[in-house]
């Protein structure tokens, strides 16, 4: 099977004479393949669904007992439909969301109705899951369980993309960053201050800001070789791009024009969303 090989696991597997030969061999348990001597109860056996299927995906394999070493050891055959009853049901009711499974049953050669059931359990485009009555987010550290980290389920949620956020608000209820600049006029001709505001609902980042008729110098704080008197005027504004500006927030820098008479000029702010798009916009202004 495609699947099987993807996990790394024998292609026998499904077969009898495939578990005689794990035992035999004392193949160990992976990230991928797990051993359980019996079924204990619904609560366990979905919180090994969610772990495995937090991973990747893999195979869970029920009546194959380990050693210390979590290898193959010892065959214990079950009553094959009730296995099957259960994995089925926890994988739909035990499992938020429900998890699709391939139960493969490999009856005894006495008894047709015991044997051992191999789960297959393929890989999820909807991670993470995690057990509804328990409410657990587990998935498979080498050969146990563990709990995923607050950092690791995020990871989780984001790798299902933007449709996958938008279907749960996480979003879309937000308006987009809106920047409205206005200039206003100093002390003297050539000198004013640009004040910028986000209007929107979500923070714009990396902000930088552009003039179109008249170039500006902005005022940067001396270094330790210029003079310490007066401003030191610098095309470069130290102080961009402004790292983020929050909705509501404002922000106002002095600049010098290049020559003074009163004018109207185009002021062009460029910022990233929250996505990593990039925006633009252009406002005119009185100086």
């Amino acid at each position: 099977m495609e699947l099987l090989d993807r996990f790394g696991v024998p292609a026998d597997l499904t077969s009898l004479r495939g578990l005689e030969r794990l035992v035999s061999e004392h193949t160990p348990e992976t990230r991928h393949l797990d051993f359980k001597r019996q079924l204990s109860n619904s609560e366990d056996l979905a919180d090994d669904l969610v772990a495995m299927v937090n991973s990747g995906g893999g195979v869970l394999v029920i009546g194959v007992g380990t050693d210390r070493h979590d290898r193959a050891s010892s065959l214990h055959p079950l009553v094959l439909r009730t296995a099957e009853q259960q994995a089925v049901q926890a994988a739909r009711e035990g499992v938020d969301e429900s998890i699709r499974i391939d139960p493969i049953p490999i009856p005894t050669e006495n008894d047709p109705g015991t044997g051992y059931l191999v789960i297959l359990i393929p890989p999820s485009s909807r991670l993470p899951h995690l057990s509804s009555k328990r409410g657990r987010v587990l998935h498979r550290v080498g050969t146990h369980n563990k709990p995923m980290t607050r950092r690791e389920i995020g990871v989780a949620f984001c790798a299902g993309g933007a449709n996958f956020a938008r279907e749960f608000g996480l979003i879309a209820a937000s308006e987009p960053a809106s920047l409205v600049a206005s200039a206003s006029q100093q002390y003297a001709s050539t000198q004013g201050r640009i004040h910028l505001t986000n209007r929107g609902g979500s923070t714009a980042f990396n902000i930088t800001i552009s003039a179109l008729a008249c170039p500006l110098l902005y005022e940067a704080p001396p270094g330790p070789d210029d003079p310490p008197w007066g401003p030191i005027e610098t095309e470069t504004p130290p102080y961009l791009p402004i790292i983020s500006l929050p909705p509501g927030a404002e922000v106002s820098f002095a600049v010098t024009r290049t020559w003074g008479a009163t004018s109207q000029d185009v002021l062009t702010f460029t910022w990233d969303d929250e996505l990593g798009g990039t925006h633009q916009a252009s406002q005119a202004v009185t100086w």
